[in-house]
Order: C-alpha cells, then structure tokens, then sequence
C-alpha cells in the first residue's frame, strides 16, 4: 500500500495491550500533601495512576540513548543542539534551514513543512513527535488494576556539604509496594518500517529489563516491566477495517516487528546537513 505523507490519509493502526507489573516500590508525585503524607501517590477519582506522559518521557529518553549509541545520525536527543546533523527539532537546524530557504513566512513554512515530511526529522521525532511534527505513538494512563498496598515511607534532606542530614529537613511519601499490576495501552498509527523497528526495541526493553518511572529512583524506586504476553489488534487496509473491524495479530506483529529491527541494524545512515 501507497502510504500518504504525514496524517492526510490513515493507513494502518496497531495497538499494544497488556499488563505492567511493578518490580520494585512505586512513588508517583504530584498530589498535593494530605493528612497522612508529605507527597501522596498521584491519583484522580478512578484511583492511583502512571501518567501515559510520564511513561513516554522515559521510553522515548531511553530510545534517545540507544540510537546515539548505534549512531548514523539515526536519533536527536530532544532540546539538545548538535545531537544530530539533520533533524528539524533541533532550533539550530531549523535557523540554519529557515536561512537557507529565505522568503515569506508562508514560504518557509511550506518549505519546513516539506522537509519535515521527506526525512527533515529523525527517527524518534518521527515516532513520537516533536514541535513540527504530530506523533504516531499514543500512550494511556496506566490505571492501578490490584488492590492498593501502600505504606509511608521516611526521608531527609542531604546537606551537600557535609554529607550528612540536615536538622527539620525530615518528610515522608507514599509508596506502592511491590507486585502492583497496571493497564497498558500503546497505540502507533501510519507506522513504516523504521516505526516498526523502534517498537521492536522499546517493546524489548519493556519486556525485558523494565524501565524505571516515577520519583526515588536512587532509593530502587520505580522499576516496571510489561508482561510478554501482551495483546496486538491492528489493521493495514483501510476497507477490511471498516468491514470487519481491527483483527488479531499478536505474533505476525512481533515477527514484523523483528524483521524490521534485524534490517535496521544492517543500514549504515548518513546524516546528511541541513541547507
């Protein structure tokens, strides 16, 4: 199938569910202090929650340090300069094409706009998007699904200088103890091979050695992984979805998914500069 530039036509859609499971205590901030702690987990009137934004921010860090790793010019590094030669995002890139492509305000527009849709952004901009360009990953809340076991924990504030606890700098927060299961929802549209094989790898490190949100980080906090038998509904023709609907295909996905990834880490890119 021809696939349209950008989102002027929806070609295909995938989406990911399944089950995340904490492996180490949770602390999720961001609700205000209440009677029984300094910093409560963050949840709203349906329960305790991992924010989809905060669970994004982590896979596409994480994917930021492995395509540097892998270099070629693959994958900017979000808001700093010089990570990559070619992507758009990065506000020197952009000045430098703006500059090169002179004219109106429309006419560098349009002109910014052509360059984003053949290859002016890098892959992780792709996929998740940037300040130029919508993302194709969508990432739910994930919604505590297990009874809450929560317990208070204690800390200090560390003065730097001495290494040592500073006096009436004592406070608490609430963790989620191990074990607690949340629900997971990714959903990717108009993916292409590249997507595909930025999926294999964040699925991987999902499933395999987890990643870590939430606060306490240095304390052992936030380690999650997804559970591998996960769920994939998806279509790529238009007219059989609107016929019958999204189809199964977990294992055809991981097997696409796969490929994709081995054809990946065979190109050697070049990235090329901008003007």
């Amino acid at each position: 199938m021809t696939h349209a530039l950008g989102f002027l036509a929806l070609t295909n859609r995938y989406v990911i569910k399944g089950v995340l499971v904490s492996e180490a205590p949770l602390h999720v901030g961001g609700a205000a202090p209440d009677r029984d702690s300094d910093a409560p987990f963050l949840r709203d009137s349906t329960g305790p929650y991992i924010p989809g934004s905060s669970l994004r921010g982590v896979l596409r860090s994480s994917l930021e340090r492995i395509l540097q790793s892998l270099g070629g010019g693959r994958g900017c590094v979000l808001f700093v300069q010089g990570s990559r030669t070619r992507c758009l995002t990065d506000e020197a890139n952009l000045k430098k094409f703006k500059e090169a492509h002179k004219g109106s305000d429309a006419e560098e527009a349009e002109a910014v706009r052509r360059e984003v849709l053949n290859g002016g952004v890098c892959d992780v901009c792709s996929l998740f998007g940037s300040p130029l360009v919508a993302s194709k990953l969508r990432l739910d809340d994930c919604r505590l699904q297990t009874p809450e076991r929560f317990t208070i924990r204690d800390g200090v504030g560390i003065d730097r200088d001495t290494e040592s606890a500073r006096d009436k700098l004592k406070f608490n927060f609430q963790a989620l103890e191990s074990g607690a299961q949340f629900s997971f929802f990714m959903q990717v549209e108009n993916a292409g091979p590249t997507d595909f094989a930025l999926l294999a790898i964040l699925l991987g490190e999902l499933t395999g050695p987890g990643i870590d949100v939430g606060g306490k980080k240095s304390r052992g906090f936030g380690r999650v992984k997804l559970k591998s038998d996960y769920d994939v509904m998806y279509f790529d023709d238009i007219r059989k979805f609107l016929a019958d609907g999204l189809q199964a295909g977990t294992k055809a996905f991981q097997q696409k998914i796969q490929a994709e990834l081995t054809q990946y880490l065979k190109e050697q890119p070049h990235a090329a500069a901008i003007g």
